[in-house]
């Protein structure tokens, strides 16, 4: 942990053709997780890596939650801020992403969470990390993969990435 015990985490998701999202977070430490929803929009799949990151790091005090998605930042920002959901009503994954609005408004309630954006692809080490995870996931649910067979490539991406050894949690 760094930046005052802070914990920084950085997410991402990965949205393909077949009605299929991928999404991931990783933190500095190497922890991850990486998963798919039935939804083709990416907006769901950040939002759906960000309270997934949130949600596996209760234990933290503090965090820090890198995202590379304008969009969720501002709907997120706007939603802690004022506690309300902005009507998203005919939007692809609009009831989905309502829900996901909804629970990190309580987690920002119940812990100190940052946000923050960073520019996606530009060689961010956490950032490329969550992106690769996302897109693999994808890519395996998309091809019909088993998912319980990708640990050792996420594994092998976030030791790549990070420059350590990879926990999945």
């Amino acid at each position: 942990m760094n930046r005052n015990n802070m914990l920084t985490l950085a997410t991402d998701g990965s949205s393909g053709n077949r009605g299929m999202s991928g999404w991931a977070w990783v933190s500095e430490q190497g922890t991850y997780r990486a998963g798919t929803l039935a939804s083709s929009s990416i907006l769901v799949a950040e939002l759906r890596a960000i309270t997934e990151a949130i949600e596996a790091n209760r234990s933290a005090n503090r965090m820090c939650v890198l995202t590379d998605s304008q969009p969720a930042l501002s709907l997120i920002s706007e939603t802690i801020s004022t506690g309300i959901i902005r009507d998203r009503h005919g939007k692809p994954g609009a009831k989905n992403a309502a829900a996901l609005l909804n629970r990190l408004h309580w987690l920002s309630r119940k812990h100190v969470i940052t946000f923050e954006w960073i520019k996606g692809h530009a060689g961010h080490p956490l950032n490329s990390a969550a992106d690769r995870l996302a897109v693999q996931a994808r890519r395996c649910a998309q091809l019909g993969g088993n998912p319980g067979s990708m640990t050792a490539i996420y594994n092998r991406i976030v030791e790549e990435t990070l420059g350590q050894t990879a926990l999945a949690s």
